[in-house]
Order: structure tokens, then C-alpha cells, then sequence
């Protein structure tokens, strides 16, 4: 009696079990978003994370992007523009091995209003490494009376 109570028991925790790992194959199966190679889209933040980089940065901008295998480094760089020309040289810039996906990280900081230097943290992470530069630049403020700052992410 006792035996064939155990066997009941066991053939149910046999069911439970295939049953939670269906279910669990099938919604991971759901939750594939399939992202089409050669994208860079808007980063999706905790509220944590979001917390985090307001108390340390200015002005955050996080990218997650999906390579595909045909490529296995990534540059990025920052231009600079005055008064709608753009300046010469690119003001920093980062090369870094890459595998199928990753992120980019910018993030910009003020000294201060009167000293005009900003400065600015560019960086990439793939496959558990990540490399960065930091960076300042004077940002002018001839003729800039009136002139206002204003940032977002491209979608």
C-alpha cells in the first residue's frame, strides 16, 4: 500500500515536472525577439539602472546592438558641430572586438557652466567585456546668448 502511494506520488512529480518544463520552453520560445541583424536599438533600462545613471551622469544614451557574424569589430565615434559645421577631427572614438551583440554606452558630465568643459564616456560592451574612453572637450560659448541644449534618443 505504501509502495504503490509512493508510485502514484512519483508518477505525478514526473507529470508536474515535464509539464513545467514545457511551459517554460514554450514562453522562452515567446519571448524571442528575433532581432534582425545590422540594428542598433533604444537599450530597455531597469528602474535601477535608470536610478544609477541619473545620480552619476548629465545625459545618458544606451544602445543595444545585433551584428549578425559577418562583422567582429565595432567603431564608434563622436563628431562635433559649431554652429552647424562640423568640426574636423572627431572629438573621441573607440574601436573594440565585437561578438553578435552588445551594447553602447555614451554619457556626457559639465564641470562646471563658467569653464565650458564637458566631458564625456563612450564605451562598448560585447560578450562580457566591455572597453571605453573618457573624453572632455570645450564646448564654445561665443554668440551662444540664447542658445539652449536639448538631447534625446533616435528611435
Amino acid at each position: 500500500m505504501i509502495l504503490q502511494s509512493l508510485n502514484k506520488k512519483g508518477i505525478k512529480m514526473k507529470k508536474l515536472i515535464t509539464t513545467v518544463l514545457l511551459a517554460a520552453f514554450v514562453l522562452s520560445a515567446c519571448g524571442n525577439n528575433d532581432v534582425p541583424s545590422n540594428t542598433i536599438v533604444n537599450a530597455e533600462l531597469t528602474e535601477r539602472e535608470k536610478t544609477i545613471l541619473s545620480a552619476t551622469t548629465d545625459q545618458t544614451f544606451i544602445f543595444d546592438f545585433t551584428t549578425g557574424s559577418e562583422f567582429n569589430e565595432l567603431d564608434v565615434w563622436i563628431e562635433k558641430y559649431e554652429f552647424g559645421k562640423l568640426v574636423d577631427e572627431p572629438i573621441g572614438h573607440i574601436r573594440t572586438e565585437i561578438e553578435e551583440n552588445g551594447s553602447i554606452f555614451f554619457t556626457t558630465n559639465q564641470s562646471s557652466v563658467e569653464s565650458n568643459e564637458a566631458f564625456f564616456r563612450l564605451g562598448i560592451s560585447s560578450n562580457g567585456s566591455t572597453g571605453s574612453s573618457a573624453l572632455s572637450d570645450i564646448i564654445s560659448n561665443k554668440d551662444s546668448e540664447g542658445m539652449q541644449t536639448v538631447w534625446d534618443t533616435l528611435n
